[in-house]
């Protein structure tokens, strides 16, 4: 990979890359809510295969690389989108785009409740149930959730 494409951008060729890439995945909301509950859906192409994961960490994006890693996708599966550069594959795994601002509830509860399994493991191992995932905020534990605002927020002007 790196040769000059034809337009003067350089290219990275790999045997198969799934990518969660969509519009604005670069944005913590657009990330969370729309491109990571897209990785259940192609988890299996992930899992089964010597693919990457295509992902975009631009305008100070630190997230997605640290929910990856918490999910356990490790840190040599993850290729990082440069602007600029082409990327080809032998085979591309993708999945539908999520509807901008309306992501999928049920994938939704699925990364929650990985995400919780993940930060706050069992001590007898295996996945958090939804009924548990509710009755959390009950326990002395504390989950804090952290939204970004418009004012810390950073969008693609492309």
């Amino acid at each position: 990979g790196g040769a000059p494409a034809a337009s003067g951008a350089t290219w990275e060729h790999r045997p198969a890359i799934v990518s969660l890439l969509q519009r604005s995945s670069h944005a913590y909301y657009h990330f969370f809510g729309e491109a990571l509950p897209k990785l259940y859906l192609l988890a299996q192409d992930l899992e089964h295969s010597n693919a990457v994961l295509l992902t975009d960490t631009s305008f100070g994006n630190t997230w997605t690389v640290e929910f990856l890693h918490l999910l356990g996708v490790p840190r040599d599966r993850l290729l990082n989108r440069v602007p600029g550069k082409v990327y080809l594959a032998d085979t591309i795994y993708s999945s539908r785009p999520t509807p901008l601002h309306r992501p999928y509830p049920a994938l939704l509860c699925r990364v929650r409740a990985a995400l919780l399994g993940a930060a706050l493991p069992r001590p007898h191992g295996g996945a958090y149930s939804d009924g548990e995932v509710r009755e959390m905020g009950s326990d002395a534990r504390r989950i804090v959730v952290v939204q970004r605002t418009g004012a810390n927020n950073q969008h693609s002007l492309q």
